[in-house]
């Protein structure tokens, strides 16, 4: 059971990281003085890159640097956003601007009318504005360009940890064994982001085993390194295939029906192979399913005073969901 409450304690973690950055995901733009029909229209243009827009009343920025950037880190530091964005006017002139505070720079557009009161041209404005955060770095890493803060592959490669919960199957246990996993892996630069190195470990309450003469539970501990390839399905959907060996640490508690306890310790080696379909959620936090086979390479048998109570499959099938986060 100390190895099911280790693993219960890291998937309660890797919960709280996954929170942690998709909570961090959600970044703010503060639009401001934009009047209702434009500040819809952003919202609905900007929705699709998980960015979140709040209407700030402020005093007119300026039209010209480098006030303009002065007062719109005001803003930003004031508002506690990523980016600060507004339309100056200049007698019959009007330009769209796009603070970017993380990276310290604005980009700008001549506009060829004051801001709009009708959807269709709101919604126009709203395109223009999203083709201008292109070059911040709010924008998603893949629609990018000419961002001065684009932090690609970091240099020592991708970090995740990956939480699963499950069933096997155990044929020859006559039923389904939860299983709690997680999963440690790294994706090193030399590879991009298309295959990785790792180590995880499972575990589970067990299976129940009960025969005329004994009554108790069987349980595995396993772990294992593990080698995972990843090929994208578009942006946000990526199938894995995975292979690795496994340890297995497996023991039968109970006791017979004279209540004389037996306690029976084994060890396992299998080849594992697995395939991963993951959807991202965000940039950091991603979510999927697993399919995996074990081929056990030494036959188990478990016997009480001779007389066999547990044989286990050479072959064990699970399937899991699996909640993975991004640690850098």
């Amino acid at each position: 059971m100390l190895f099911l409450r280790i693993a219960s304690a890291l998937l309660a973690l890797a919960i709280a990281l996954a929170a942690r950055e998709a909570s961090a995901e959600r970044r703010t733009v503060a639009l401001v003085n934009g009047n209702d029909v434009v500040e819809r229209q952003v919202r609905i243009a900007l929705s699709t890159w998980e960015l979140d827009v709040r209407h700030v009343d402020w005093t007119s920025l300026s039209s010209g640097m480098p006030g303009a950037a002065i007062e719109a880190r005001q803003v930003a530091e004031a508002q506690k956003v990523e980016l600060v964005v507004w339309i100056s006017e200049t007698g019959q002139t009007h330009a769209l601007w796009v603070f970017d505070a993380k990276a310290g720079h604005i980009v700008t557009r001549p506009l060829s009318m004051a801001p709009p009161t009708d959807a269709a041209n709101a919604a126009s404005l709203a395109l223009t504005l999203k083709t201008l955060m292109r070059s911040t770095s709010a924008a998603p890493v893949e629609e990018r360009i000419g961002s001065a803060d684009d932090p690609g592959m970091p240099a020592a490669g991708i970090f995740r940890i990956e939480a699963s919960g499950g069933a096997r199957m155990l044929a020859s246990a006559g039923g389904a064994d939860l299983r709690i996993g997680v999963d440690a892996l790294w994706f090193p630069r030399f590879l991009g982001d298309y295959a990785g190195l790792g180590f995880g470990f499972a575990a589970g309450p067990g299976v129940g085993v009960a025969k005329d003469a004994f009554a108790g539970r069987f349980l595995d501990l396993t772990v294992g390194p593990i080698l995972r390839g990843r090929v994208p399905l578009g942006t946000r959907f990526a199938i894995g295939p995975e292979v690795g060996p496994s340890l297995h640490l497996t023991s039968l508690d109970g006791a017979t029906s004279d209540g004389a306890p037996v306690r029976s310790s084994q060890s396992n080696v299998s080849l594992d192979g697995a395939l991963f379909l993951s959807f991202a959620l965000s940039r950091a936090v991603e979510v999927g399913v697993r399919g995996q086979a074990a081929y056990l390479f030494l036959y188990q048998n478990y016997a009480v005073h001779s007389e066999s109570v547990l044989k286990l499959a050479p072959v064990q099938l699970t399937g899991a969901l699996v909640l993975g986060a991004r640690l850098n």
